[in-house]
C-alpha cells in the first residue's frame, strides 16, 4: 500500500535499501529501512510499524518475547536515526485499520 502511494504520487523510493551508516551490532542486523525516499537532494527514511493505536503489537506474533523484541528495534531505529542526524517518517497499522494512513503519511512527507 505505501509503495503504491509513493509510486502513485511521483515519490521517488528504493525499497529496503542498506542505511548509509555502520549499523552492525550483536542484537540486530544491518539495518535496511522500510523506504528511502529521496527527492532532490532531500532524503528521509520510512518505517511502518506493526502497532495498534495503543501501541501493541499484533497477536499474532509469535514467541514470548515477540512484543518486547519488536518494540526495542523500533526504539533501536529511531535512536540510530537521531544519532546520524537522519529523518524518520514512520507510519502505523492501526493508521490501515483507521483509513488515515494516506492523509497521515501526506501531511508527513
Amino acid at each position: 500500500m505505501i509503495a503504491n502511494f509513493l509510486f502513485f504520487n511521483g515519490i521517488e523510493y528504493k525499497y529496503e535499501a542498506k542505511y548509509p551508516f555502520q549499523t552492525d551490532q550483536p542484537a540486530f542486523k544491518p539495518y535496511r529501512p522500510d523506504f528511502t525516499i529521496t527527492q532532490g537532494n532531500i532524503t528521509v527514511y520510512l518505517e511502518h510499524f506493526a502497532l495498534d493505536k495503543f501501541n501493541q503489537v499484533p497477536s499474532w506474533f509469535s514467541g514470548d518475547d515477540a512484543s518486547e523484541k519488536y518494540k526495542d528495534g523500533i526504539i533501536w531505529k529511531k535512536t540510530t536515526h537521531a544519532q546520524n542526524g537522519t529523518t524518520l517518517i514512520e507510519t502505523f497499522s492501526h493508521e490501515v485499520s483507521s483509513n488515515t494512513i494516506f492523509k497521515n503519511l501526506k501531511d508527513r512527507l
